[in-house]
């Protein structure tokens, strides 16, 4: 990672991921009650990214299950803390924004299974604690339908809950403050819409107008030791802490 950093600095090329829905209209009007306090100080945060991943195979006939790409190999990509860790994204995006700190403590349980010669996790239940002393929780999983993916942000006055595919025709955000009536904001979308706000984010760091700290190599990788962190827990059965001053490999989870 250091070294890919290094470089890309060096020749001033921008490196980016593809965790999109933290650019979603969903996400920024989240954004827009967090920072104007509605809820309050932010507590915990607990996020659900669970999705049987039956809709990846429809959209690619040609896989005839997860034996025929990556998805089937937790060690390649596969399996639900990989394929399904737009939720630890969205955490960690979101305790960014609220200057809650990195993930620095994880705690993770799995269910790996190996069914035609495949290893993969098809559950995965991750508990974390960052930098500031928040304590949250992630699940994500590849069998659960219909979907649920959703993020909650408790407050001391309030939560707020943001939805991806509310229903089938929107996103949205619902919320609650010192005990007022509980608001929603549905937000229309169809499937461009998911990738909208990241190609919008895309065309403004090439017209020098963005910096997209958002989908940088940088937050990616802070994505990617998570789940390095979880899978060494899972295998060790003890928490395992983050050290982000390492070399950005395996030996900086402790």
């Amino acid at each position: 990672y250091e070294a890919l950093l290094s470089a890309s600095r060096n020749k001033n090329i921008k490196i980016l991921t593809g965790y999109n829905h933290v650019l979603t209209k969903n996400t920024r009007e989240a954004q827009k009650i967090l920072a104007a306090g509605r809820i309050g100080n932010p507590i915990g945060i607990s996020v659900r990214w669970l999705e049987h991943w039956g809709g990846i195979f429809d959209a690619h006939p040609w896989l005839s299950g997860p034996a025929d790409s990556y998805l089937g190999y937790s060690h390649r990509g596969g399996g639900a803390c990989g394929e399904h860790s737009h939720g630890i994204n969205l955490f960690q995006h979101f305790t960014r924004f609220l200057n809650a700190g990195r993930v620095v403590d994880v705690r993770a349980t799995m269910d790996i299974v190996e069914p035609g010669g495949t290893s993969y996790d098809r559950i995965c239940h991750i508990n974390v604690v960052t930098e500031t002393g928040m304590v949250g929780s992630i699940s994500q999983d590849v069998i659960t339908k219909p979907a649920v993916k959703t993020l909650r942000i408790q407050g001391d006055k309030g939560f707020l809950e943001w939805y991806a595919n509310y229903d089938k025709s929107h996103d949205a955000v619902v919320w609650q403050a010192d005990n007022d009536a509980v608001e929603k904001h549905l937000v229309p979308k169809t499937r461009p819409d998911d990738f909208k706000g990241e190609i919008d984010e895309i065309e403004a760091i090439l017209n020098g107008k963005n910096s997209g700290a958002s989908i940088s190599l940088e937050s990616g990788y802070e994505t990617m030791m998570v789940i390095a962190a979880a899978y060494r827990s899972h295998e060790l059965k003890r928490a395992c802490r983050i050290d982000y001053s390492g070399s950005g490999t395996i030996e900086a989870v402790l």
